[in-house]
Formats: C-alpha cells, sequence, structure tokens
C-alpha cells in the first residue's frame, strides 16, 4: 500500500473546505491530515459564532494528527492550553517566513509553515507571500487549486 501524502492545512485552506462542502471523509482518503494550535486558534478567533461552530466542526473532522509549535512565538491571537509545551526558541524559518510583517495573521501562517518544514509536511495555502516564502525554505506547498485536483474535485 501506497503511503498517503502528509499534510497541513492553513486556516484559510479549511474555510474554503466548510465554505466548498468538500466531504471531511475524501480528503482523509487522500491525505494523512496535520494540524496545531495554531489553526484552532485562528478559528476560535472568528467573532461570528455561526461560522466558527461550522468552521470547529469541519476541522474536527478532519481527525488531523496534532503537531507542537516549533517556535515559542506568544500572541494574543494564539490560544494555547495545557497540552501545548512552550518553548522560548524562536526558529529562523519562522523569522524569515513571518518577515517584517506585525500581522497575527501573517505569525499563525509562519508557525504553520515551520511545522511543514520540520515535519516534511505538504503545506497546504492560497497566501503567495507565504508560498514564495515556504518555496525559499524548501517545503513542499500545494495551492487549494491543486488540491483539489488532488481529490478529484
Amino acid at each position: 500500500m501506497i503511503p498517503k501524502p502528509k499534510i497541513i492545512l492553513d486556516t484559510n485552506i479549511i474555510i474554503k473546505l466548510d465554505d466548498d462542502g468538500i466531504n471531511p471523509e475524501l480528503v482523509k482518503s487522500v491525505f494523512e491530515v496535520y494540524s496545531s494550535i495554531a489553526q484552532l486558534s485562528e478559528i476560535k478567533a472568528d467573532n461570528n459564532l455561526n461560522r466558527q461552530n461550522s468552521r470547529l466542526k469541519y476541522y474536527d473532522s478532519l481527525s488531523p494528527i496534532s503537531l507542537n509549535l516549533e517556535s515559542g512565538a506568544l500572541f494574543s491571537k494564539l490560544i494555547l492550553n495545557y497540552d501545548t509545551p512552550l518553548t522560548n526558541h524562536i526558529g529562523e524559518v519562522f523569522n524569515e517566513i513571518k518577515g517584517e510583517s506585525n500581522k497575527q495573521n501573517t505569525w499563525i501562517d509562519a508557525l504553520i509553515a515551520e511545522i511543514a518544514k520540520e515535519n516534511n509536511l505538504i503545506l497546504v495555502t492560497d497566501e503567495k507571500k507565504i508560498i514564495a516564502r515556504a518555496l525559499r525554505h524548501e517545503i513542499s506547498v500545494m495551492n487549494y487549486n491543486e488540491f483539489r485536483h488532488e481529490i478529484g474535485k
């Protein structure tokens, strides 16, 4: 049996999958899905509770394998729990992918990309700047259209 490709979804992709009604079972039949507290934090930051609940339900239905953050970047949008080990290490990949941005969404994207790099995962995102920076760090990247093609949609 051929192993499934291992992916980590940027939050924007989880949102698109939910909005487009893509069956999570289809995603899991093609890919092994990974995630972190970073995606959950972004989803939980949505002030629209109906939308937030829909995203959380979709996220849970993907049954992602949870990975720890590589860098100890703490900021208000990042929600940690007691299962999240803390580190004071700020990785080079995180710093270079976030660049000079002070936007918390960019920081979360950088954390997700760093996890992809450290765990040899394919990063699925539509963020053009993150894609370009990730490729410079030899992180495998797939955009949403490529992802949909892979799952036959």
